[in-house]
C-alpha cells in the first residue's frame, strides 16, 4: 500500500542536545493526551463486554464492540505478539457464522468521519491459514481484505459523509477463509475538509516526507485526529530538513492539522537546481484520486533569500509561486480527482527563487463511489422495531435491501432507479412469533406480500392492515387470532386484488359470519351416497380387470408385468409354462444376476420357481426399451438427441466391459441388442435378459464352442459360422446395436434383398456424407466429428474378422471422446477446425480435441468461422437465459475480431451464468474475455467479479474501454458441466464478449486437487517484441503467445526451418513458431535469469520452462546447464535438436521474488537457452458445490414449475449468493445441502412435483398461495428431516397422507393444509363429512355396494381358475422335456449347472479342512485354514468364539460379499453360522498377501520387480474404484492394508478382509457418520477426528499402501518418534533423490518418470484434507499411466496396447518434472 521509506541525508538545524529535545517532545505529548476525544469513538473487537481501558502508549480510551454487535465470537492472538502490538490488537472478533455480520454504530448525519479499521490475524484460530473476506460501509463493498501475513497487522481507511444517523461496518464471508476485524476507530473531522465532488475516500498513502527510515510513524496524540503518518519512499535524491523546535504551541495550524512533528521535518531536492518529483504509477489507471500537500517553512530565511516554486501535475501547471511561510501551515489540494497511468507532482523552482522547494507531507486518497443506496428509512425503521418486537433469530445484518447479494431471509425488495430500495415482501411464515401483529407493519407501506402464518399470533386482526394499499397477498393461517377479520380486508379479498388466507384460527371468523350455525341437514345426502357407491364399483371392476392386463411387454418366454414391493415399481417376467427354452434361460439368467452387481446391468430382485410358475423379478425400467425410443413405439417416447444417444451407447458399452473385465470369469452376453437396452426413468441405459449368457472358462481358453443363440442381425457373423464365441462377438453386436442409434435404421433391410445395417452405412461412407449416415430426425443437430468418430467405432466393431475388433475397454474410452466431442458443440465449444474442411480418417487412434468458442451476445442463429483464426463461434443462446445483447462501438470493430464485437451485458440480477456441459474429470483451458467498447454510451469503466462454479475466480478490472481483457484458467471440473459466472459487486454493470474452452491433456497442467491455474504469463521468450501474439491454428490448445519485457541482456536465436512436421513434441505441444526462437545471455559466461515479483509473497505459482534445441551443434560443442529456483536445483539439463522438453515445477513455489537462473556447467561450451515459459498461478477452489442430486432435484423444479426467480448458478454456494426462496446447510468438508424450499405465491400449478422427493435434507417446505392441485403426495411423507409444511391455499384434494398427519399430531411436523376446498385431514371422517348427516342410507348402500363387488371378484376367480387348470396341463406336457433339457444343459455347460450350496454345516467344514489340519493365518477374529471343496483348495476363516466384534464383522462380510462380484476382490463361496462355530470360506489365494511378499516372510516369497508393484496397485485400485463407482451404493472398504491385499497364483492382487465396509446411503449423503475403525497407520485421519467416513477415507488408506509398495518402509516408523511413511517420503521428495525413495532392493531398476509419478499419485492420497484427495477413478488412469511409462522401458513402445506410450529420458528432481520424448 506504501512506498518504501526512502533514504536521505539528515541536517539538524537545532544546536541544543538530544536530552532537550527528548524532555520537549515529552512535554508535548503530555499536553496532547490531555485533549478531547469526544470525537472518537475506538471499539476493541472481541474484548470482553466491561472492557473501558485507556492505552497506554496513545492515551485512546477503548470499549469493547459488546453493544455494537450480537454475532461473532471473542478470540485472542497467539501470545508472543501481544508484546508487539497495542492491546486493541490483542483480542478480535471472528464470525465462523453467517454470509454477513455488521457493527452498527451511530454517529451524527452529514459530519465527515475518518473510520479506520484493524485486522491481526495472529493466528488467533490456529489453523494458520490466513483468510480473505470483503469489507462493506453499509450496502457497498469498500474492500477486500487481504491477509498475507498472520504476524503482521493490516489497515484500512476511508473519510465519509453518512447519510444516516448510524453506519454499518459489515465483514462479508466470499469462501476464502473466516472473516474478523480487531480493532474500529471513528474519528470526527471538519465539515470543510477533505470535500470530493463525488464518493467517499480511500486511503491510498499518507506520508511524512521527512520522517526516518527507521521512525515507526505518528498517530495520536501527535494527531488530534489521529491520522497514521510513515514514512514513504519514492525513490528520489532528496534531502532531508529538521527543526526539532516546532510544537504545536509554535505551529499556525489551519482545519487539516498536521502534526507538529510532522510538519517539522522536510524535504528539498538534493540538487538544488533540480524540481522535486513525487510520482508513483497507480494501480488502475482510471482510480480518480485526490491528494492533499502540506507545506510550512521551517527554515529561518535570510533577507536576501527566497523560496517560491510552481506545482506541476502530470505536466501542466497546477499551482503557480507558492512560497511556504515560516511556521505556517498551508495545505493544497486538488479541486476535483485526476487519474493517469503514471501520476508526477513536480515542485519547480520559480526565476525568483534562490532556494529549492520545500514539502513536508502528502495524502493521496482513492475516490469510492458508493452507488448503492440505503434501504428507504422508514423501512429500516419498521423492519427493526420487528425485529425487536419478536425477537427474529434470522441472520438479519447489516442493510435489509442491499446489496441484493444479502438481501434479508424473507424479505423481497423493489429498486427503483436513482431511488431508495423498498421492502415489497416479509415472509415470517414459522418463525414462532408470538403477541399482537406489530403496528410497525404499518410502516411497511409498500408491501405487497405479507405472511404470518405458522405462529403464535393471537388478538384480533387489526384494521391497520387495511391501510397497507400495495397489499396483494396475506396469509395469517393457524394462529391464535380471534374476533372478525376487518371489512376492508374481507372486501378486498372477494374482489380478488387480495389473497386472503386466515384458516385454522380457531377464534376468528369471516366479518358478519360469526354467528352462522352449522347444524343445517343436508337433504341430498342419499343421492349423493348413492352415486359414490356406484363409482366406487365401476371403479372397482375396471381396477381389477386393469391389473390382470398392465403387461409391461411380451415375449418368447412369456410376459412382463408391472408390479409393487412396499410401493416400489418392479418387473416381473412370467415363464409361460410351454416355454421349454425359456426355462432353460430362466436358470442362467437367476444364477449370473444373483452373482453380478454394476449399475449398467438391470438388477435381480428376486425369482419365484414353483412348479409350473416361474419368475424372475428385477427393478423397474421406467422408460422401456431403446428400440422402442428409436422407433418412437414407447407411449411416453422421446426424441433422443446425439448427446442422448452417446451416453446410451457409454451406459451399454460400460455394462459389457464389466461383464467382460470385471467378473472373473469373463461373462459373454450373446443377445445384445437395442430391446435388451433398458432405460430407467433418468434414461440411463441398463442391459438386461442375460437368459443366453456364457461363461469363458478359466483355463485360459479365449472361446466356448457352443450351439449357436442370438438375434438375426445381431448376430457375429464369425460365431455363426464357426460356433466359436468369444468377447469380440459381443463386440459384434454392440457395433450393430451403435449402428441403430446412429442411423435408426433397421438392423436388417425391409427391402427385397434385406441387406444388414453395416453393408448399407458401408456404401454410405464411400460418399463422405455424415447427413445421409445419420438419423434424419436429428436434422444435423450433431457434431460432425463425434458422428464420424462414432461410426468409425462402430463400423471397427462389425469387422468380419473378430480379431481387428476393439476391445470393450477402448470402445467405451472412444465414445467418451465422441461425446466429449458432441458436447463441446451442444453446450458451447465449436467444432475443431482442424477437422472442419479436410476429410476425417476413419482411424480409432483420430485425435478430436472438443473446442467451446462461444460469441456472447451474438445472435441466436449465429454459427460462423472467424476469417483469421479458422475457429468457428456460435451464439451464447444456448448457455444462458438472462442478459441482454450489445455491441460495441463501430470504429473498433476494425481492430478486433468478430467474437469481440458483441458483448453480453448482464444490468439485472446480482449473479448470472453460462452453465457448458464438459466432461467431467478432463482437463481444460477456460477463457473469457471483455471488451467494453463504451458498449452502453456511458463511457463508464465497470469492477466486477467473475466466479467458476462456486468460486471466485477473479475481479474484472476494466481499465481502458478500448481494450480487451481476457482471464484464463486451467480446471479439472469434477461435475459434468461448469458455471461461468458475472457477479454484480456493485461497481458497474457486469459483462462478457467471449468464452473460449480447450481440452488439453489429463497429464499435463497437473495441480494439487481442490485447486486450479490461473494464467500469470505466457512468453514466447525469443519472439521479436514487434512481433503480435499467436493463438490458434499456430497453437492446437489456442492458448495466446505473446512476448514479455523482461529487461534482462539476451540475445535472441531463431530457427526460421523449424516446422511442425520436423520437431518432436511432447505432451505440452508447443508451437513450432514459438519454439523456433529462443534466447540466450547476451555474457556468455553469464547465467540467463528470469524473474519476477509477485504482488502477494504468499501466492503461489507452477512454472513451465520449455526447451528445444534449435541450433546445429558441432562435435566439439556442447549445451549444458543448471536449473535453479529457490533453493531446488535440476543439474546438468540439456536439450536435444528439435525435440521440445518440458520442465515444470512439481511443487508449488512462493516468495517476494522468484528467479528461475540457467547456469552453464562446466562442461559446456555454450551458454543455455530456452524458448518460451508459462507461470501459473495456484487458485483454491475451496467451496464445494452443493450436493449433486440436491441440484439436479431443485433443477427439476425450476424447469417442472417454470419458476422466473433470479436462479443463476450453484443453489447453495456460495452463501452471498444463495439462491431466494432457498436456505442451506453447509456441513464442513462436504457438500451444501438444500434446507429450505419456500415456493409460496410462486404461480406454480399442476401436482405436486416428485423432484421434491430428492431433496432429502429438506427441514421446512412453503408451496402455500399457488394453484397446486391433485393429492397430497405420499413421498413427503418420506422426508425424514421435514419439520415445517405449508400446502394452504391451493387446490388440492384428497386425504393428507395419514404419516404426515401422524407427524403433525405429534407436533414433530408444523402441518398447514388449510383453503384447500378438496382437501380433508387422512381418517377425520368429521372434518371430510363436516355437513353430512349419518341416516341409514349410508350402511345400505355400502352393503349392497360390497356384494357387488364380492360378486364380480368371484366372477374374476372362476375365470383365472379355468384358466390355471389348462396351464397346468400344458405344464405336464412339458415338464418331461425341460428336465431333460436341463440334464443336457448341466453336463454340456458347467458355467451353468446350478448354484452350488452356499450354506454349510459345521460337520462339512471339518470335513473340508480336514479336522482344521493346515493354519494358514491368524488375526483377531480367528484363524484361517487351507481346505478342499472338490479338490478346489480354499481359505476357510474361522471366528473365534470370544470375539463379539469378530461376529459383527462376520455378518457385514456375508452381507457384501453375497452382493458384489469383481475380479479384483476376493470372492466368498460359502459360510457356516450355527451356534458357536462361525466360519467363512473364499477362494484361495495361493501368494498370501502383499505385506509377506514386500517384506520377504512369504515362504514362497518372489522379490516384486516395479512392473509387479505397478501392477498389484493397479490391481487394488480397480477393486476399490469398483466398489465405490460400480456398485449402486457406493462401498467404503474401511480397512485397505497391505496385509488384506491378497496375491493369487498368477500375483494377481484382490482386495480381502470386508468386515469392516460401510455402504454410503442413497438419499443424498455423502458420508456416514460411525464409529471410527480401521488399522493404525493406514487410518484416515480426518475419519479418525470426525467420525465422518467418506470415500476419500479409503483413499487416503491405499495411498498409505501404495507407499509401502513404493518405498518397501514400515507403515509407522519404528524409531523413537514413530513418525508416518508419508512424513518421511515427503522429507525426502525435497532432496529431489528418487532412488532415496523407491525401494533399494530394486537398485534403480525402473522408469524414474514412472516412479516420481507414483511417489505423486501416492502423496495425493495422503493430504489431512479429504478434499485435496483424488478420487479412485483417477487413480486408477495415473497408476495405469506410471505403468505404461515402466513397460515403455521394460519392452518398448507399444507392447501393450492398453498402456502405450513413448519412452520418456529424462530424469526428474524435487521441484522439476521435465517430460521428454
Amino acid at each position: 500500500m506504501f512506498p518504501k521509506s526512502p533514504n536521505m541525508e539528515l541536517v539538524y538545524l537545532s544546536p541544543y542536545t538530544m536530552s532537550i529535545t527528548f524532555f520537549i517532545a515529552f512535554l508535548f505529548a503530555l499536553l496532547i493526551q490531555a485533549q478531547d476525544q469526544s470525537g472518537f469513538i475506538s471499539i476493541d473487537c472481541g474484548a470482553p463486554a466491561d472492557a473501558n481501558y485507556t492505552e497506554s502508549s496513545t492515551g485512546i480510551k477503548y470499549i469493547s464492540d459488546a453493544n455494537f454487535i450480537n454475532t461473532g465470537v471473542s478470540k485472542r492472538v497467539v501470545s508472543e505478539l501481544q508484546g508487539t502490538y497495542q492491546r486493541h490488537m490483542w483480542t478480535a472478533r471472528s464470525f465462523p457464522d453467517g454470509k454477513r455480520n455488521c457493527y452498527n454504530i451511530n454517529i451524527t448525519r452529514g459530519s465527515t468521519y475518518l473510520i479506520g479499521t484493524n485486522f491481526l490475524y495472529g493466528n488467533y484460530d490456529g489453523l494458520n491459514e490466513s483468510p480473505n473476506f470483503d469489507l462493506h460501509l453499509g450496502p457497498n463493498r469498500w474492500d477486500t481484505v487481504t491477509i498475507n501475513n498472520a504476524s503482521e497487522n493490516v489497515y484500512y481507511e476511508i473519510i465519509h459523509v453518512p447519510s444516516l444517523d448510524y453506519i454499518q461496518i459489515c465483514l462479508v464471508d466470499t469462501g476464502y477463509g473466516t472473516p474478523f476485524i480487531s480493532s474500529i476507530e471513528i474519528r470526527t473531522l471538519k465539515n470543510d475538509t477533505y470535500v470530493t465532488q463525488y464518493g467517499s475516500l480511500k486511503l491510498y498513502w499518507r506520508c511524512d516526507l521527512g520522517m526516518d527510515a527507521n521512525d515507526t510513524g505518528y498517530r495520536y496524540s501527535y494527531d488530534v485526529y489521529d491520522r497514521y503518518w510513515t514514512a514513504c519512499d519514492f525513490n528520489q535524491d532528496w534531502t532531508s530538513v529538521v527543526n526539532e523546535l516546532i510544537t504545536d504551541d509554535s505551529l499556525e495550524q489551519n482545519d487539516y492539522k498536521p502534526p507538529a512533528v510532522v510538519m517539522s521535518t522536510a524535504v528539498t531536492p538534493a540538487n538544488a537546481s533540480a524540481p522535486l518529483v513525487i510520482s508513483w504509477e497507480p494501480e488502475d489507471e482510471n482510480d480518480q484520486l485526490y491528494a492533499y500537500l502540506h507545506f510550512t517553512e521551517i527554515q529561518v530565511l535570510a533577507a536576501n533569500q527566497t523560496r517560491e516554486f510552481n506545482i506541476m501535475l502530470n505536466g501542466e501547471s497546477w499551482y503557480e509561486k507558492q512560497s511556504p511561510q515560516y511556521l505556517h501551515v498551508n495545505t493544497i489540494y486538488s479541486q476535483s480527482a485526476f487519474s493517469g497511468k503514471e501520476v508526477k507532482f513536480s515542485l519547480e523552482m520559480t526565476k525568483n527563487s534562490t532556494l529549492p522547494p520545500i514539502i513536508s507531507a502528502i495524502e493521496i486518497y482513492k475516490v469510492i463511489d458508493f452507488q448503492q443506496l440505503n434501504t428507504f428509512q422508514g423501512d429500516v425503521d419498521a423492519i427493526t422495531s420487528l425485529q425487536s418486537v419478536y425477537e427474529v433469530t434470522r441472520d438479519w445484518q447489516g442493510d435489509p435491501c442491499a446489496p441484493v447479494a444479502y438481501l434479508w431471509h424473507g424479505l423481497n425488495c423493489s429498486y427503483p432507479v436513482n431511488d431508495f430500495p423498498r421492502i415489497i415482501t416479509l415472509n415470517l411464515s414459522s418463525s414462532r412469533l408470538s403477541g399482537k401483529i406489530d403496528p410497525s407493519i404499518s410502516k411497511l407501506t409498500m408491501l405487497e406480500k405479507l405472511d404470518l402464518s405458522n405462529n403464535s399470533l393471537n388478538d384480533e386482526v387489526p384494521d391497520f392492515l387495511t391501510q397497507l394499499q400495495h397489499l396483494k397477498i396475506l396469509n395469517l393461517e393457524n394462529n391464535n387470532l380471534s374476533g372478525s377479520i376487518p371489512s376492508a380486508l374481507v372486501e378486498k379479498s372477494k374482489k380478488g386484488s387480495l389473497s386472503l388466507s386466515v384458516s385454522q384460527n380457531p377464534h376468528l371468523c369471516e366479518s358478519g359470519q360469526c354467528n352462522t350455525k352449522d347444524d343445517k341437514k343436508n337433504q341430498i345426502v342419499t343421492p349423493l351416497v348413492a352415486s359414490i357407491s356406484g363409482v366406487l364399483i365401476l371403479l372397482a371392476v375396471v381396477t381389477i380387470l386393469w391389473t390382470l392386463k398392465r403387461r409391461k411387454s411380451r415375449g418368447g418366454f412369456g410376459t412382463v408385468y408391472l408390479g409393487y414391493i412396499d410401493d416400489t415399481p418392479v418387473a416381473v417376467k412370467m415363464l409361460s409354462p410351454s416355454s421349454v427354452r425359456g426355462y432353460q434361460q430362466f436358470q442362467a439368467e437367476v444364477k449370473l444376476l444373483m452373482r453380478v452387481h454394476h449399475k449398467n446391468l438391470t438388477s435381480l430382485i428376486g425369482y419365484c420357481n414353483e412348479e409350473t410358475s416361474r419368475c424372475l423379478i428385477y427393478e423397474y425400467m421406467a422408460n422401456g426399451n431403446l428400440q422402442e425410443h428409436l422407433s418412437g413405439k414407447h407411449n411416453k417416447s422421446k426424441f433422443l438427441s446425439w448427446e442422448d444417444r452417446l451416453r446410451i451407447t457409454l451406459d451399454a458399452a460400460s455394462g459389457l466391459e464389466y461383464l467382460q473385465n470385471g467378473c472373473k470369469p469373463p461373462i459373454i452376453h450373446r443377445d445384445v441388442k437395442s430391446t435388451n437396452i433398458l432405460l430407467n426413468e433418468h434414461f440411463q441405459a441398463k442391459l438386461s435378459d442375460f437368459g443366453l449368457s456364457k461363461i469363458i472358462p478359466t483355463d485360459g481358453g479365449s472361446h466356448v464352442s457352443t450351439v449357436v443363440a442370438g438375434t438375426l442381425g445381431y448376430l457375429d457373423p464369425h460365431y455363426s459360422i464357426s460356433s466359436r464365441l468369444t468377447e469380440k462377438s459381443d463386440v459384434y453386436s454392440f457395433g450393430v446395436v451403435l449402428l441403430e442409434i446412429i442411423t435408426n435404421q433397421p438392423v436388417i433391410a425391409r427391402t427385397q434383398d434385406k441387406g444388414h445395417i453395416s453393408e448399407k452405412v458401408n456404401s454410405l461412407i464411400a460418399t463422405g456424407d455424415i447427413n445421409g449416415i445419420v438419423d434424419s430426425r436429428l436434422e444435423g443437430d450433431f457434431d460432425i466429428n463425434s458422428a464420424w468418430k462414432a461410426v468409425e467405432l462402430a463400423m471397427n466393431c462389425v469387422s468380419l474378422n473378430p480379431n481387428e475388433r476393439p476391445t470393450m475397454s477402448v470402445i467405451v474410452i472412444e465414445i467418451k471422446a465422441a461425446l466429449a466431442t458432441e458436447l463441446a458443440r451442444t453446450y458451447g465449444r465449436g467444432v475443431d477446425p482442424r477437422y472442419s474442411v479436410e476429410p476425417v480418417s476413419l482411424n480409432l487412434d483420430t485425435e478430436f480435441m472438443p473446442l467451446a468458442s462461444i460469441d456472447c451476445g451474438a445472435p441466436a442463429c449465429v454459427n460462423y468461422t472467424e476469417s483469421s483464426t479458422g475457429i468457428i463461434y456460435i451464439s451464447d443462446a444456448n448457455f444462458i437465459n438472462t442478459g441482454e445483447s450489445k455491441s460495441v462501438v463501430s470504429e473498433l470493430k476494425s481492430t478486433y475480431q468478430q467474437q469481440m464485437w458483441t458483448l453480453r451485458s448482464f444490468p439485472v440480477g446480482k449473479r448470472n451464468c453460462f452453465k457448458v456441459n464438459i466432461t467431467r474429470g478432463s482437463r481444460y483451458l477456460i477463457r473469457t474475455n471483455f471488451l467494453y467498447g463504451n458498449y452502453d454510451g456511458l463511457n463508464k469503466l465497470p469492477d466486477f467479479d467473475l466466479h467458476l462454479g462456486p468460486n471466485r475466480w477473479d475481479t474484472v478490472t476494466i481499465q481502458n474501454a478500448s481494450t480487451d481483457v481476457y482471464y484464463e484458467i486451467i480446471h479439472v471440473p469434477s461435475l459434468d458441466y461448469i458455471q461461468l459466472c458475472l457477479a454484480d459487486t456493485g461497481n458497474g454493470t457486469p459483462f462478457i464478449s467471449s468464452i473460449e474452452i480447450r481440452t488439453l491433456k489429463n497429464d499435463t497442467y497437473v495441480a494439487q486437487f481442490g485447486s486450479a491455474l490461473q494464467l500469470y504469463r505466457r512468453c514466447d521468450i525469443g519472439a521479436n517484441t514487434t512481433v503480435g501474439a499467436y493463438r490458434y491454428k499456430y497453437d492446437v490448445y489456442d492458448r495466446f503467445w505473446g512476448t514479455c519485457d523482461s529487461k534482462q541482456n539476451w540475445t535472441s536465436v531463431q530457427n526460421a526451418s523449424i516446422a511442425t512436421a520436423s520437431f518432436g513434441r511432447n505432451h505440452y505441444q508447443l508451437p513450432a513458431i514459438v519454439m523456433s526462437t529462443a534466447v540466450t545471455p547476451t555474457n556468455a559466461s553469464a547465467p540467463l535469469v528470469i524473474s519476477w515479483k509477485p504482488q502477494h509473497e504468499n501466492d503461489q505459482f507452477h512454472a513451465y520452462l520449455h526447451f528445444t534445441e534449435i541450433q546445429v551443434i558441432a562435435a566439439n560443442q556442447t549445451r549444458q546447464f543448471n536449473i535453479t529456483v529457490g533453493e531446488s536445483r535440476h543439474e546438468n539439463f540439456s536439450s536435444q535438436y528439435h525435440n521440445v522438453c518440458t520442465a515444470y515445477t512439481r511443487l508449488p513455489i512462493r516468495g517476494k521474488e522468484i528467479n528461475f537462473t540457467l547456469e552453464m556447467t562446466k562442461n559446456s561450451t555454450l551458454p543455455p537457452i530456452i524458448n518460451a515459459i508459462e507461470v501459473y498461478k495456484v487458485i483454491e477452489l475451496q467451496q464445494l458445490n452443493t450436493f449433486k442430486e440436491d441440484v439436479e432435484a431443485i433443477s427439476s423444479i425450476m424447469s417442472v414449475y417454470e419458476v422466473t426467480r433470479d436462479w443463476q448458478g450453484d443453489p447453495c454456494a456460495p452463501v452471498a449468493y444463495l439462491w431466494y426462496g432457498l436456505n442451506c446447510s453447509y456441513p464442513a468438508n462436504d457438500f451444501p445441502r438444500i434446507t429450505t424450499l419456500n415456493l409460496s405465491s410462486s404461480g406454480l400449478s399442476g401436482k405436486i412435483d416428485p423432484s421434491i422427493s430428492k431433496l432429502t435434507m429438506l427441514e421446512n417446505l412453503d408451496l402455500s398461495n399457488n394453484s397446486l392441485n391433485d393429492e397430497v403426495p405420499d413421498f413427503l411423507s418420506q422426508l425424514r428431516h421435514l419439520k415445517f409444511l405449508n400446502l394452504e391455499n391451493n387446490n388440492l384434494s384428497g386425504s393428507v397422507p395419514s404419516a404426515l398427519a401422524e407427524k403433525s399430531k405429534k407436533v414433530s411436523l408444523s402441518l398447514s393444509v388449510g383453503q384447500n376446498p378438496y382437501l380433508c385431514e387422512s381418517g377425520d371422517s368429521g372434518q371430510c363429512n363436516e355437513n353430512k348427516k349419518n341416516n341409514i342410507i349410508t350402511p345400505l348402500v355400502a352393503s349392497i355396494s360390497g356384494v357387488l363387488i364380492l360378486l364380480v371378484v368371484m366372477a374374476i376367480l372362476w375365470t383365472l381358475k379355468r384358466r390355471k387348470t389348462r396351464e397346468k396341463l400344458t405344464a405336464l406336457m412339458v415338464e418331461r422335456d425341460q428336465n431333460q433339457i436341463l440334464r443336457q444343459n448341466t453336463e454340456q455347460d458347467d458355467s451353468l449347472r446350478p448354484p452350488k450350496k452356499q450354506i454349510y454345516s459345521y460337520s462339512d467344514v471339518i470335513k473340508i479342512t480336514n479336522n482344521f489340519n493346515t493354519v494358514i493365518g491368524k488375526g483377531g477374529f480367528g484363524s484361517v485354514y487351507l481346505g478342499y471343496i472338490d479338490d478346489t483348495p480354499v481359505a476357510v476363516k474361522m471366528l473365534s468364539p470370544s470375539s463379539v466384534r469378530g461376529y459383527q464383522q462376520y455378518q457385514a462380510e456375508v452381507k457384501l460379499l453375497m452382493r458384489v462380484h469383481h475380479k479384483n476382490l476376493t470372492s466368498l463361496i460359502g459360510y457356516c453360522n450355527e451356534e458357536t462355530n462361525t466360519g467363512l470360506i473364499y477362494e484361495y489365494m495361493a501368494n498370501g498377501n502383499l505385506q509377506e511378499h514386500l517384506s520377504g516372510k512369504h515362504k514362497k516369497s518372489k522379490f516384486l520387480s516395479w512392473e509387479d508393484r505397478l501392477r498389484i496397485a493397479v490391481d487394488a485400485a480397480s477393486g476399490l474404484e469398483y466398489l465405490q463407482n460400480g456398485c449402486k451404493s457406493p462401498i467404503i472398504h474401511r480397512d485397505v492394508k497391505s496385509t488384506n491385499i491378497l496375491l493369487n497364483e498368477h500375483f494377481q492382487a484382490k482386495l480381502s478382509d470386508f468386515g469392516l465396509s460401510k455402504i454410503i446411503p442413497t438419499d443424498g449423503g455423502s458420508h456416514v457418520s460411525t464409529v471410527v475403525a480401521g488399522t493404525f497407520g493406514y487410518l484416515d485421519p480426518h475419519y479418525s477426528i470426525s467420525s465422518r467416513l467418506t470415500e476419500k477415507s479409503d483413499v487416503y488408506s491405499f495411498g498409505v499402501v501404495l507407499l509401502e509398495i513404493i518405498t518397501n518402509q514400515p507403515v509407522i516408523a519404528r524409531t523413537q518418534d514413530k513418525g508416518r511413511i508419508s512424513e518421511k517420503v515427503n522429507s525426502l521428495i525435497a532432496t529431489g533423490d528418487i532412488n532415496g525413495i523407491v525401494d533399494s532392493r530394486l537398485q534403480g531398476d525402473f522408469d524414474i518418470n514412472s516412479a516420481w509419478k507414483a511417489v505423486e499419485i501416492a502423496m495425493d492420497c495422503v493430504p489431512l484434507d479429504p478434499n485435496e484427495r483424488p478420487t479412485m477413478s483417477v487413480i486408477v488412469v495415473e497408476i495405469k499411466a506410471a505403468l505404461a511409462t515402466e513397460l515403455a522401458r521394460t519392452y518398448g513402445s507399444g507392447d501393450d496396447p492398453r498402456y502405450s506410450v513413448e519412452p520418456v529420458t529424462m530424469n526428474l528432481d524435487s521441484e522439476f518434472m521435465p517430460l521428454a520424448r
